[in-house]
């Protein structure tokens, strides 16, 4: 859980000002369901994405 919290900051937070609540909502909803889990790859899935895990 970390490991997300850490990612989310250094790959959303620190590169992206949002303006309103709605907007930054938006934007982890975003980072979450298209970058975290269909986009990043990720270490302990052997460099697969977690929704290509879990296609399988």
């Amino acid at each position: 859980m970390q490991r997300f919290y850490n990612s989310l900051k250094h790959e959303l937070f620190c590169l992206f000002i949002f303006d309103s609540p709605e907007k930054l909502i938006l934007g982890i909803c975003e980072f979450i369901y298209v970058k975290y889990n269909h986009v990043r790859s990720h270490s302990c899935n052997c460099g697969r994405t977690p929704h290509a895990v879990t296609a399988l």
